[in-house]
């Protein structure tokens, strides 16, 4: 590659790419991925079944936790391009903080997807406050007590 394009890039740039890289293929999805197969097997849901129907979830407690550890990753993979694009655009002005916040980021999800394949909700806020801290943290809510 043309050594052009390199010298755009500020000089910490790399720990941004390396985030990115763990996030999507190395790390978070696969981690999720198995935990989702894991599910699947325990639960006996056939592939190409997405999710487990009513009748499966209400007889076993493996197809509930099945559908939680679907949509924890369907979850991840919604938020995903929004948040690689800000690390990477962000990472041109700010390399450094842009990787620890992307760093930040795929351990929050880590702690929510744990927490999400417990099946219960109060597990999910409760392993999720990295990840959540910053987003409340930030809201101009209306609605909040004094």
């Amino acid at each position: 590659m043309d050594s052009a394009v390199f010298s755009v890039l500020p000089k910490n740039y790399s720990y941004v790419t390396l985030v990115v890289t763990s996030t999507y293929q190395v790390f978070l999805n696969v981690y999720q991925s198995i935990r989702v197969n894991k599910f699947r097997a325990a639960a006996k849901i056939p592939y190409p079944q997405y999710m487990a129907e009513k009748a499966q979830m209400d007889a076993s407690p493996e197809a509930v936790r099945f559908n939680c550890a679907q949509r924890a990753q369907a979850n991840t993979m919604e938020n995903f391009p929004h948040m690689i694009f800000g690390i990477l655009f962000n990472g041109l002005e700010y390399p450094l903080l842009s990787a620890s916040l992307g760093a930040i980021w795929v351990l929050g999800r880590v702690l929510y997807t744990y927490g999400y394949h417990t099946g219960d909700p109060e597990a999910r806020s409760s392993t999720a406050k990295v990840y959540d801290h910053g987003h409340r943290s930030g809201s101009s809510d209306v609605n909040r007590s004094p």
